[in-house]
């Protein structure tokens, strides 16, 4: 693509003005987490359904990145993904429940596919 990558002049600015706008909804809705989240106790069901959501969340990424791979992963036999899955959440449980190992884990194993060229 040849030229600037706005088109219009007006288009720099209201570009800029979503964003802006985005930032200012961001903020104030972390403000208001932070402000009602310091009153509420840390077993408040509140907590338990944010909790919750994020785990759903998680698990539905996973599941699309296992089902539907998208890349250089999408070469990758299903076995090979379910294998890197189920090697990450046995880093993670026999770590104490440590995300990152188990993230690291599952990285490692489809690296070393991907680098075995299976």
């Amino acid at each position: 693509m040849n030229g600037p990558a706005f088109a219009h002049p007006g288009e720099i600015g209201l570009t800029a003005f979503v964003l802006l706008a985005g930032v200012a909804v961001i903020a104030g809705l972390r403000l208001a987490g932070i402000v009602i989240g310091s009153r509420l106790s840390a077993s408040h069901p509140l907590f338990e359904w944010a909790r919750a959501v994020a785990a759903a969340v998680i698990a539905a990424q996973v599941a699309l990145l296992v089902g539907h791979p998208m890349g250089s992963v999408g070469v990758l036999p299903l076995g090979v993904r379910l294998g890197a899955v189920l090697a990450g959440f046995l880093a993670y449980h026999f770590t104490g429940r440590s995300v990152l190992a188990g993230v690291a884990v599952g990285d490692a194993v489809i690296l070393a596919a991907l680098a075995a060229g299976v």
